[in-house]
């Protein structure tokens, strides 16, 4: 992109794919930020669309909510989630075709781990334009509107 002309970005919102923010960050020296709304959608994938349980309906609201808070609230709100539903968390159960044990909910423990595994990358831009003034964002929706005629001339899928 900078032989073609474009100025070095500012930061960077990325949609979560493996290898972008290592390119990214090949090229520039950028704060990277992974978009809440593909954060999202992983976790919904983990929670099933209707959850049954108390506790995957619980944390699918706070991963829906993510949108509408700032990091801390945000981390105090899993911290609560891990103190409440610890027992769903760690439970397990015994697995009659190999003899060990293995997690009772697993997609629920998979969707957990997702939210703070990348929990500092979800609330960069948060911290980066508070420093600098600008307006928040959450997601990369409007960026990739914005850049849709540029994809095909560097070779990115729309």
């Amino acid at each position: 992109m900078e032989s073609a002309g474009y100025p070095a970005p500012l930061f960077a919102a990325i949609d979560g794919r493996n290898g972008v923010e290592s390119a990214i960050w090949e090229s520039w020296d950028v704060p990277v930020q992974t978009c809440q709304a593909h954060k999202i959608a992983t976790a919904d994938r983990y929670l099933l669309k209707f959850p049954r349980r108390e506790s995957y309906r619980a944390l699918k609201e706070i991963a829906h909510g993510m949108v509408r808070t700032d990091e801390a609230t945000f981390r105090w709100l899993l911290g609560e989630f891990a103190g409440i539903f610890r027992g769903d968390l760690e439970a397990r159960k015994r697995d009659w075709a190999t003899g060990g044990e293995k997690y009772a909910h697993p997609r629920l423990r998979r969707a957990y781990s997702t939210l703070v595994r990348d929990l500092g990358k979800l609330f960069v831009c948060h911290r980066f334009l508070s420093e600098t003034g600008g307006k928040e964002i959450n997601t990369t929706n409007l960026m990739e509107s914005k850049f849709s005629h540029m994809k095909p001339k560097i070779g990115v899928h729309r």
